[in-house]
Formats: C-alpha cells, sequence, structure tokens
C-alpha cells in the first residue's frame, strides 16, 4: 500500500531553495504532490512534485499556478485530470479548477471559496464560501470538464488552514472545528448530511 492510499492530506512545512512549501497533498495515484510555495518574489503559488516516491533525479518541483496573484490549498482530482486551487486574482479568494497538465481553467465559486477538496469519486467539490457555509459544486470530470452551480450545505467554523475530507462514498464529512469557549480544538463527523439540505 502505497503512501497516497494511506494518507489523502497532510501538511508539511518545508525549507525548499529560495521558497518556503507547505499544506501537500498526494494524488491519488501518487505520482504527485501539490503543495503551496511561497516565494520572495511571487508570493504564494501552487507547485507539483512528480514522482515523489521515486529516485532523487525525478523528484524535480516546477510551479504549475504562478502568478501575482495569492494562489494556494491545491488539490488533484482522483482520475488525476483536474487541479483545484484557490486564487484572488480578481481581488477576491475563489475556488478554480484547471487542467493537469494544461492551461483550461473553471471558476468553481460565486461567493468566494478557499480550502477545496474533491470527492474520492470526482464528482463532487467541496470549498468554505466568505461567509463560512461549506458549499458542494457538482462536477463532471471526464474528457471535458462540466460544473454546476454551487449548493450550501451548513455553516462551519473550521481551524484555520484546515481542510475537510470527504468519505469514499461521499456521505460523511470530516471536519476540524473550533468550539467552546476556550476554542478547544475538535472534530466533527457529519452523518447523512444529504437529508440536510433544505429542499
Amino acid at each position: 500500500m502505497g503512501p497516497a492510499t494511506q494518507i489523502a492530506h497532510y501538511r508539511i512545512v518545508a525549507k525548499l531553495g529560495e521558497g518556503f512549501a507547505y499544506d501537500a497533498n498526494w494524488s491519488r495515484d501518487g505520482k504527485n504532490v501539490v503543495f503551496t510555495n511561497t516565494l520572495p518574489k511571487s508570493g504564494n503559488d501552487i507547485w507539483v512534485l512528480p514522482n515523489p516516491m521515486g529516485n532523487a533525479a525525478a523528484r524535480k518541483p516546477y510551479g504549475f499556478v504562478q502568478s501575482d496573484a495569492y494562489e494556494f490549498a491545491g488539490s488533484i482530482s482522483s482520475d488525476g485530470k483536474y487541479l483545484a486551487y484557490s486564487s484572488d486574482e480578481n481581488r477576491t479568494m475563489q475556488v478554480y479548477v484547471q487542467s493537469f497538465p494544461g492551461e483550461g481553467k473553471f471558476q468553481i465559486s460565486t461567493n468566494g471559496g478557499t480550502r477545496s477538496v474533491w470527492r474520492r469519486d470526482g464528482k463532487e467539490i467541496f470549498y468554505i464560501d466568505v461567509a463560512g457555509k461549506l458549499m458542494v459544486v457538482d462536477v463532471k470530470a471526464g474528457a471535458r470538464f462540466e460544473h454546476g452551480l454551487p449548493k450550501p450545505l451548513f455553516d462551519v467554523h473550521i481551524i484555520n488552514s484546515a481542510r475537510v475530507d470527504v468519505s469514499p462514498d461521499g456521505k460523511r464529512l470530516l471536519i476540524p472545528t473550533t468550539g467552546g469557549e476556550l476554542a478547544t480544538t475538535s472534530l466533527m463527523v457529519v452523518l447523512n448530511w444529504y437529508a440536510g439540505l433544505k429542499r
């Protein structure tokens, strides 16, 4: 069992040349690790480390989404064809999906969005909007990418920089939250969350 099947998300903080790498995310097939790299000149960008378990010569990280905007929290779809990430390129932090590799790009969120995560079968993307609501978007990530409109699920009080995770069947959510007057760390597992949606 490889690391990609053992770990869906984990955080790293590491020095990478002139950059400062964090928020790493394995692809499901274990062939790539996506991470945020903070560089002195360009700020936060999305970088990729290919062949993370291979020999050192094959492990050469490269910038995938690089601009003057603030980009972070990248994650690759389960089929390895698309990358979701957050960017403030239009002055508001939004969630985008870009072909991986490739240049086709789609804006997923409409009212701000961060910390996106794919459902494991690739049929939905979850993210947190500017009002602190957990949102879900239906997607079809095959040869051609298609997506629906974002739908609100419920309010969340999520720990800074943490992400939601989704069970393989999409029926349970793992949400690291803050709760209580002392803001103690807790985890909330939501079961049968579709039943709570307003229809």
